[in-house]
């Protein structure tokens, strides 16, 4: 199983049941989509009308399992959480700062 941080990586039927009946948030650079869960796990995605080209997607892809791993310890681990990038051209910190302000909306 891959991990990233301590988390592992959502996969197959883990992620159906999280698109069942996600809670959704949104920053200004990512959604997040979580529920309740045995374990925390974490998912990433770029949608291609975001990024066309496959590099782009995958740099972007990277840039969310980093900022997750620096920033794992702000989120509860009751939930799954799948991380949804909404935008092509985005900094690492702005992704941190949303990652941090979503997390801290999820605990209230």
């Amino acid at each position: 199983m891959r991990y990233v941080g301590n988390s592992p990586v959502l996969k197959g039927q883990k992620i159906k049941d999280l698109f069942r009946k996600p809670a959704r948030m949104s920053g200004q650079c990512i959604t997040v989509l979580f529920s309740d869960c045995d374990e925390k796990s974490a998912g990433f995605s770029v949608k291609r009308k975001t990024a066309k080209n496959n590099v782009e997607r995958n740099y972007l892809k990277r840039l969310l399992r980093e900022s997750y791993r620096k920033n794992e310890s702000f989120f509860n681990d009751k939930y799954c959480y799948f991380f949804i990038a909404l935008k092509r051209e985005i900094a690492f910190n702005d992704i941190c700062k949303d990652m941090k302000e979503i997390a801290n909306r999820i605990k209230k």
